[in-house]
């Protein structure tokens, strides 16, 4: 079910929600937080080809999923007490 909902593609074209799931898996994967154990390379050159994403702006967004990820954690860490 998982790999169908987070499917970018249909019958004729790119979903774009899913496509923006797919992403997020894939910055999820690269920061270490990701579910799947192995990255879908296809879908995720599928989506960064959707976005017309350059490795410039795939760093970028590497770069904030990873501060989000953090931020995430540290927010996590205070609520414990």
């Amino acid at each position: 079910m998982l790999s169908l909902h987070h499917d970018p593609r249909t019958t004729s074209h790119v979903n774009p929600l899913a496509a923006v799931v797919g992403l997020a898996d894939d910055l999820a994967n690269q920061g270490g937080v990701g579910i799947l154990n192995e990255p879908d390379q296809t879908t995720a050159q599928l989506v960064i080809d959707y976005f017309e994403l350059d490795s410039r702006a795939l760093d970028s967004l590497v770069n904030d999923a990873n501060e989000a990820v953090n931020r995430l954690d540290e927010i996590s860490a205070q609520s414990a007490y």
